[in-house]
């Protein structure tokens, strides 16, 4: 009895998967957009921009559609997305919007702790502090910008609950801030100036200098140096909602050199140890043949197949 194993490694450089969003993409989406993290197996910007994060912990898991890599974990106690100031994120109006799904809204790095950081561009330092969005320990959203005229807090009036994704927004237009939640507006105050202008960088998940990291899940964080109007606010929401495409890891064996008339026996493996027969007992009617089923390849690195005689 002959066997061959091959080795199916480094083949998904040979592809390119992504996901699709079915809708149409209305044209504010990326219009003043001056960054954009979908999280899509990095912490890169992909509006074009350039303005790429560095991961500092955080692991890849299901975004709010369940697209696998889509999002970052963050462990709630030093994990963080650190980007270099640019530019927009400094403009005297603003649209930032992002998902999140909190495991907990306990400050895990200090029992005193009130609120843990979701996204800021805040170095704490008085009189150059700038925008900040934090969760309390009760799942209330609060957005705060800083401007000419002073320090501007907004609360939300719900209460996010735990595991349970939400897209969280905030407009400021240089004269008033409002916030939505799942594209539905839920408060606004007064905030009138220019904003503070600063050199720090935007950190998602935690500020280093505070301790206040946030214990969840993140994707979809867009900055834009415009105030979106309410309606596209709640356009957005069901953009990133909408339907998707998926393009899977699929791999179909073919054989060579076969002995016609001969029997065989395909087997797959994970470790080159246990192999497990995949199909029945087949004949060869040529010397090339292609196998009639294609396999969803999850780990290219610990992918095998192998042909036996019979």
């Amino acid at each position: 009895m002959s066997t061959k194993a091959t080795k199916l490694a480094g083949l998904a450089a040979a592809f390119c998967f992504s996901v699709l969003n079915l809708l149409a993409q209305p044209s504010f989406v990326t219009n003043r957009l001056v960054a954009y993290y979908p999280f899509s197996g990095n912490a890169d910007d992909e509006s074009g921009n350039e303005n790429n994060g560095t991961l500092n912990g955080g692991t890849l898991t299901n975004n709010m559609a369940g697209v696998p890599n889509s999002a970052y974990s963050f462990n709630g106690i030093s994990d963080f997305i650190s980007i270099a100031d640019f530019a927009g994120a400094d403009a005297d109006a603003h649209t930032i919007s992002l998902w999140i799904n909190a495991n907990s809204w306990t400050n895990m790095r200090s029992s005193s702790g009130l609120y843990v950081d979701i996204l800021g561009k805040d170095n704490l330092t008085p009189g150059t502090r700038q925008w900040v969005c934090q969760g309390d320990q009760t799942g209330q959203i609060r957005w705060a910008v800083f401007t000419s005229m002073g320090e501007f807090r907004m609360d939300s009036n719900a209460r996010l609950q735990t595991n349970q994704w939400y897209q969280i927004s905030t407009v400021w237009d240089g004269t008033n801030e409002s916030q939505f939640i799942n594209g539905v507006f839920d408060s606004s105050l007064s905030a009138p100036g220019t904003l503070v202008q600063s050199n720090a960088p935007v950190r998602i998940a935690g500020n280093p200098s505070d301790y206040q990291f946030f214990d969840g899940a993140i994707s979809e964080v867009r900055i834009y140096d415009v105030a979106l109007t309410p309606n596209q606010v709640e356009e957005l929401y069901q953009y990133d909602l909408g339907p998707t495409i998926s393009l899977a890891r699929a791999v179909q064996p073919t054989f060579a050199n076969l002995t016609v008339g001969s029997n065989y026996q395909l087997q797959v493996s994970a470790d080159l140890k246990t192999w497990t027969n995949q199909g029945g007992i087949f004949i060869a009617t040529n010397s090339g043949m292609a196998y009639p089923q294609f396999f969803y390849v999850t780990n290219w690195s610990q992918s095998f197949f192998r042909l036996q005689t019979r």
